[in-house]
């Protein structure tokens, strides 16, 4: 078992609320398009040890409101993308025409659609300005797909049935600069909407753009991120709660809520965390011993024999599958760089 980090004392009582219920690939490129070597390319790929945390890091500050409602309150997929080739954004009219076209002749094909077989189907990509943090990351790119029936009367409106986008947040400048020419990295897409629709998306860039995809999961050590990020966001926002769920493997399964209210959870991250602008592991790694061991010393449940399956608070949740939901601009660039960094640590070589 790994060597756990040295226990610092907790706040005294902590008010934390357990619910305890029973049960209820491959790197596709073009091999003579240029890309990395498999040794650089790890080389590129170590976590970092310490996150720069600007106390103003509200993406809601940086992005029109029409377009951060976008992000906010959907259920993401989280998805990582190997490099793009010939990618455009000066062609992203030409893309909307030619993924519609596609969709229709799935559809002509006879695959099956969870969104009915008499709609007809409409996709606009657009860019949002102001995901992307430095000069080398790529201008993230929205996606919308829209439905209406065929056979509906004149001026009626579509709905919006599938979205999702490519973002690029922070993402190794070395790595970048590595790639030739013609490739741009979205290493992070988000999708929401019907798997089927999902599946069709991701065939049409694999086809256009020579890329693969793959399902970007959260370990424990991401889940731990994001506590420990948003738990830091009581400096410049209220929220009311953190929340930890865990799953033991007994027989049968044992699933654990473990609720902490703010003010305590506040006073726990003070307990390890310096007054500076980065979070570093350690401090992560003490922030999440201490609430396990509380956990321990008041209920005799080893929540390290069990498995982190979500975090949640009122500024957003994320879970082990690979689902994230926005409910607050706060901190969200931070968070996307995790999300980025996790994309390309995930990526086959």
């Amino acid at each position: 078992m790994a060597k756990r980090p040295q226990r610092r004392d907790v706040p005294g009582d902590l008010h934390s609320t357990p619910n305890i219920s029973k049960p209820r690939g491959y790197f596709s490129g073009n091999l003579e398009t240029g890309l990395p070597s498999s040794r650089k390319y790890a080389s590129l790929r170590k976590p970092p040890s310490s996150r720069e945390i600007n106390k103003a890091n509200n993406l809601s500050k940086k992005i029109d409101p029409e377009q951060i409602s976008l992000l906010i309150g959907k259920d993401w997929h989280l998805h990582y993308v190997t490099p793009l080739y010939k990618f455009s954004h000066s062609e992203i009219r030409t893309y909307s025409r030619q993924l519609s076209a596609f969709i229709a002749a799935e559809k002509q094909k006879g695959v099956p659609f969870d969104m009915g077989s008499d709609n007809i189907f409409r996709v606009n990509f657009s860019i949002i300005l102001g995901i992307a943090e430095k000069e080398e990351d790529s201008e993230a790119v929205f996606i919308q797909i829209y439905a209406k029936q065929f056979f509906a009367i004149q001026g009626t409106t579509e709905n919006v049935i599938w979205s999702g986008w490519l973002a690029c947040v922070n993402c190794s400048t070395e790595y970048i600069s590595s790639l030739p020419p013609r490739f741009t990295y979205f290493p992070l897409f988000c999708s929401n909407g019907p798997e089927t629709m999902t599946a069709i998306v991701r065939t049409w860039f694999q086809k256009t753009f020579d890329c693969s995809f793959g399902n970007l999961t959260m370990n424990y050590s991401n889940l731990g991120w994001l506590a420990a990020i948003w738990t830091d966001c009581k400096q410049t926002v209220d929220f009311k709660y953190l929340k930890l769920s865990w799953t033991l493997p007994l027989r049968p399964p044992l699933d654990i809520t473990y609720t902490i209210n703010s003010e305590d959870v506040w006073e726990l991250w003070n307990s390890v965390h310096k007054e500076n602008d980065q979070i570093t592991s350690e401090e992560m790694g003490q922030f999440m011993y201490s609430l396990e061991s509380h956990f321990f010393r008041h209920f005799k449940v080893h929540l390290t024999f069990g498995e982190l399956i979500e975090v949640s608070t009122s500024l957003g949740l994320v879970q082990k599958n690979g689902r994230i939901k926005f409910l607050s601009g706060e901190r969200m660039p931070a968070i996307l760089t995790l999300l980025t960094e996790n994309a390309v640590l995930m990526m086959p070589i």
